[in-house]
């Protein structure tokens, strides 16, 4: 994908060492600062690219001007190899295989410039390849050409068909495996924020787009027409859905009407009299299930809180079992959403105690703005909510925040609020200090020009502990 206004390469030096596959003299030049493109060119695209065409990307997008390690192209090969052809386009359709091979990063992009990344990288590509074995090892590293391996042919390894795991061979429409398929789709989607798995996201995908096709229009399951309505943006639409539904099938008419109710009270913005008149409404929808009384009970919450009502954050405990229930996905997705506008009361009140009651929050099942709790734990005097977030596999590089359009990295914002023990634990978790930041340089460059010397040298010594680490293991090979 080539983008507009590119600036010409930093260094001809640098580029020249990787196409010809001169290791020591490209990480000689990394080192000593060269770059591939001028300054924050990329960290800038790729916040434009994720935030216009985040489902189409298979892999983690990588700035290659924030890679200081340089391996050889034949030691990849060697472990990786051998290697088969990939996709053309830099967005848009791929070979069948291709989210699971990305899954696995097994995806080698090919750069314009002759030297390789890891993943399906969009952005100046001239080739992408599907390798034998896994590239992770090599995910953080410029990997130096010239690309001298032989293509095969080969076709790409592909996942279980969408239609094989919701259809039985008579083609019966298999209820209770659709709605955990549907439920692990709108996981992966809904979790994307915190694990950056396109890979696992695009199968999904594609798997999904298989189960449409066979389902076709002619006899549509009621359940299917719930998923729709669930996730289809129309009022309008989810309305005449819900009703269809109801008319297929009608012991679902009252998980049909809590949701329609939930999603009412999320885009009607009802006002203190709203709010009201919605809880009359909730109280004449008999539903028995365990979800939907949860359901219930988290939308007296929100609604409440709307009507004037304190904001209960104790009560939020009870909710967290019925979250992402597979016998009620339609029902437990609205609880979620439900979850995310008290999230959002949160993130947008001024507590005194926010990353106490945002840690309480996520405990019971918040999964929504990932990006802007790691900013609050990022600054946070206590590391208790960065530990949580970290620990449910919120990736500590650089961030999208598509509301606002930025590219947040939590490490910036430990540094910019001088927060050592934050900074440290973000960099065990694979933080990069040389990483562009949202405050317009990197990590390191903005500590340098506060001037903290904890900080400072805490940084430097990562820096300089990652390029020790990754020459040790290529000492090795």
């Amino acid at each position: 994908m080539k983008m507009e206004g590119a600036p010409k390469q930093m260094d001809g030096a640098l580029l020249k060492a990787l196409r010809c596959g001169d290791v020591k003299r490209a990480r000689k030049l990394t080192e000593n600062g060269s770059h591939v493109f001028d300054g924050s060119y990329i960290s800038r695209a790729l916040a434009g690219v994720l935030e216009q065409v985040e489902s189409e990307l298979y892999s983690r997008q990588i700035d290659p001007d924030r890679l200081s390690l340089v391996v050889p192209f034949k030691t990849v090969a060697a472990e990786c190899g051998p290697f088969s052809h990939g996709a053309p386009l830099s967005i848009g359709a791929r070979p069948p295989g291709w989210a699971r091979a990305a899954r696995e990063e097994r995806i080698l992009s090919w750069s314009d410039h002759g030297f390789g990344l890891v993943g399906d990288q969009i952005m100046d590509i001239e080739s992408r390849f599907v390798a034998s074995k896994s590239l992770a090892r090599f995910k953080d590293a410029l990997i130096a050409g010239p690309f001298t391996a032989e293509v095969h042919e080969a076709p790409i390894e592909q996942g279980k068909a969408g239609r094989d795991i919701v259809f039985s061979a008579s083609g019966k429409f298999n209820v209770e495996h659709w709605r955990r398929f549907f439920l692990s789709y709108q996981v992966a989607y809904r979790d994307l924020d915190w694990t950056l798995n396109y890979g696992l996201c695009q199968e999904l995908m594609e798997q999904m787009q298989d189960i449409v096709a066979a389902i076709g229009t002619a006899s549509e399951p009621a359940d299917f027409l719930l998923a729709l309505a669930s996730v289809r943006p129309d009022m309008r639409v989810k309305q005449e859905l819900f009703a269809k539904a109801k008319a297929v099938e009608p012991r679902l008419a009252s998980e049909a009407d809590l949701c329609w109710l939930a999603i009412r009270s999320r885009f009607e913005k009802p006002d203190y009299s709203g709010a009201k008149s919605m809880l009359a409404e909730l109280s004449r929808i008999t539903c028995d299930s365990e979800t939907a009384q949860v359901l219930r009970k988290a939308l007296r919450l929100h609604l409440g809180s709307i009507g004037g009502e304190p904001f209960p954050i104790e009560a939020l405990k009870a909710l967290a079992p019925a979250l992402r229930d597979p016998t009620e996905p339609y029902l437990s997705l609205e609880l979620e959403y439900t979850l995310a506008e008290l999230g959002t009361e949160l993130l947008e009140g001024n507590l005194q105690d926010k990353p106490a009651l945002l840690l309480e929050l996520l405990r019971c099942g918040y999964r929504p703005a990932a990006p802007l709790i790691a900013i609050e734990a990022a600054k946070a005097p206590s590391p208790d909510l960065l530990k949580y977030v970290l620990s449910k596999g919120f990736h500590a590089g650089g961030r999208l925040i598509p509301k606002a359009g930025m590219y947040m990295v939590p490490l910036g914002t430990a540094v910019a609020n001088v927060r050592v023990a934050n900074a440290r634990l973000l960099l065990t978790h694979e933080s990069d200090p040389l990483e562009d930041t949202h405050y317009g340089s990197s990590s390191l460059d903005f500590a340098r020009q506060q001037g903290d010397s904890r900080m400072i040298r805490l940084l430097e010594t990562a820096v300089e502990e990652r390029r020790r680490r990754f020459e040790a293991s290529e000492a090795k090979n």
